[in-house]
This record gives structure tokens, C-alpha cells and sequence, in this order.
């Protein structure tokens, strides 16, 4: 285990990491970075994923949030403030 910073832009919560593959031969030789979210953030990508899929059923949620992030990213940032204040909420 290993202690890191949550990599969500702007959070300086430290999380512990499991980098057992990532230091074994495979994981080296595969060149494998570990890296991960904080409690926190990683509701907020869970909830954020619930959004997106919720806007088109016919595409993947990750479609409609590369679609989203390229070409409106005001619609984007809309549902990621969205997710942030119901997990806020949940919390509570």
C-alpha cells in the first residue's frame, strides 16, 4: 500500500493505493501507474456516470460524456456541479 493524492483536479485528499501489481514484473514490463479517487470523488464519478447514461440510452455513458466534454462543455460541467451537490447531499 501506498499513500497518493486523490487525482480529481483540485482535491489534496490523501488515498492509500494497492501497488502490488503495479511493482510486480508484469505490471513493470506492462509499465502500469496506479492511481485513484478519494471516497469523495469517486461517488461523485459513480453519480456522474448515472447522469450521463440518463441522457441517452441508446449510447454509453462514456460517449455522451467525451461528446459533452468536446463539444458543450457547459452541458458537461452542469451535470458534473449536479453530481457534486447530490453527493454532497448523500452525504450529509
Amino acid at each position: 500500500m501506498t499513500k497518493s493524492t486523490c487525482i480529481w483536479r483540485g482535491c489534496k485528499e490523501t488515498i492509500e493505493l494497492d501497488t502490488s501489481f503495479e511493482e510486480s514484473n508484469p505490471g513493470q514490463r506492462l509499465g502500469i501507474s496506479v492511481a485513484g479517487w478519494c471516497d469523495f470523488h469517486s461517488k461523485v464519478y459513480a453519480k456522474q456516470t448515472e447522469l450521463f447514461d440518463k441522457l441517452d440510452k441508446k449510447k454509453h455513458h462514456s460517449d455522451t460524456a467525451n461528446y459533452l466534454y468536446k463539444n458543450d462543455r457547459k452541458a458537461y460541467n452542469k451535470i458534473q456541479r449536479e453530481a457534486i451537490a447530490i453527493v454532497k447531499k448523500e452525504i450529509k
